[in-house]
């Protein structure tokens, strides 16, 4: 009985490394091009959003442990109780919901079982296993979820993928340009779908003019995590996508005030100027839940926070500045970084929470009082109030 127990375990074990997908993919998988998007209009208002406390309520946060040091953070995930986050370090940092750490993968180095540039990562979670992408070696590298052993590596050559995500157990890429594969159509395109992460079987959105434009400032990831659902945009596109194993849908159409040109786009040098101009671009962070959408633009080098309500059809915010009051159901709130179990969530430096305390010391607990500017941050949770 126990050499039984042992072997079924040695079977589950290989078996949730295997990178096959989870839902087998459509051959007429393809854009939607029929479905027209609803469109979302943005105006922009003068005044700095201090009443945020009346759109959204804090229901927790979790301090990340100092017992590890996070450097610039790269990409935040919350998935099944865990924190994971990538910093500019090569580093992957496993947090549980009460900060503690639970691993981190730090296998930076030129040596056997070591990784170079880790460019991005994704989480398959019903495999319960974490996928890397490291850019010096062109390998995607598959680590346990929960432990951070790695359990296998698969040779990602045939590309050079600026951003990675994975639904329903297959793989998308992002490439935004192909100067890597100059005399390559095949390669000329932004966003890639692949079942096993071994090959490319679908390619979509043709670059054009646009794509040979490098303006890396303000540069966002195009995948954002939505809960059940997975959107895109695609580099300077003003269209948030759906996508999963079987399509791609225009979900909307952002109509952002005084959208930047493609010709102006173009003609614009060198790219300071460009972000003089008075044009709004580089549409960003998709987030939705509880009829209120999430999102970023960006105008005159700064950015725009937007939130919209797509049960009233109106704009909630559209500004440069979110800077709540701090009160008892807002202590204090950041930028949006996800979705998670229907609530947003913010990484929220150190130095904010601080900034706040001394607004109103007396609502704080004793917890965020001890955290001094160099603290690791702090992932707060907010819920739409109704």
């Amino acid at each position: 009985m126990v050499r039984y127990f042992f072997s079924l375990l040695i079977i589950f074990s290989l078996f949730a490394c295997h990178p096959k997908q989870q839902v087998a993919i459509s051959d007429d998988m393809s854009v939607v091009d029929t479905v027209s998007p609803r469109v979302i209009p943005i105006s922009i208002s003068d005044t700095t959003y201090r009443h945020v406390d009346q759109t959204f309520e804090q229901v927790s946060y979790v301090i990340l442990s100092d017992d590890v040091l996070i450097g610039e953070i790269v990409r935040t995930l919350v998935v099944d109780d865990r924190i994971f986050i990538l910093d500019n370090q090569n580093k992957i940092f496993c947090y549980n919901m009460e900060g503690g750490v639970e691993y981190v993968i730090d296998d930076y180095g030129s040596g056997p079982g070591e990784y170079g540039r880790i460019l991005d990562f994704a989480l398959n979670p019903p495999l319960k296993v974490l996928w890397m992408y490291d850019s010096s070696r062109r390998q995607l590298l598959c680590y346990d979820m929960f432990t951070g052993k790695r359990c296998q590596s698969i040779s990602a050559a045939y590309m050079a993928p600026e951003r990675m995500a994975i639904w329903n157990g297959s793989f998308f890429f992002f490439m935004g340009n192909h100067y890597n594969y100059p005399d390559n159509s095949n390669m000329h395109y932004s966003l890639f779908y692949s079942i096993s992460g071994a090959k490319i079987d679908k390619s979509f959105f043709p670059h054009d003019q646009m794509s040979e434009f490098l303006f890396s400032y303000g540069w966002e990831h195009p995948f954002y995590y939505n809960d059940d659902k997975l959107y895109f945009i695609n580099n300077y596109g003003t269209v948030v996508y759906q996508l999963t194993s079987e399509s791609i849908r225009p979900l909307y159409k952002v109509e952002l005030p005084d959208s930047l040109p493609s010709d102006v786009l173009m003609e614009v040098t060198p790219s300071l100027k460009l972000m003089q101009t008075r044009y709004s671009w580089l549409l960003s962070n998709a987030y939705e839940t509880d009829g209120i959408l999430n999102l970023w633009f960006q105008k005159q080098g700064y950015y725009y926070a937007v939130y919209y309500d797509l049960s009233n059809n109106k704009i909630i915010y559209a500004g440069k500045q979110v800077n709540n009051i701090p009160v008892k159901d807002l202590l204090f709130i950041s930028q949006i970084n996800g979705v998670y179990k229907n609530t947003f969530f913010s990484v929220v430096p150190s130095f904010i929470i601080k900034y706040k305390i001394d607004e109103n010391p007396d609502i704080f607990p004793e917890d965020l009082k001890s955290l001094t500017e160099e603290s690791n941050p702090v992932i707060a949770f907010y819920k739409v109030k109704r």
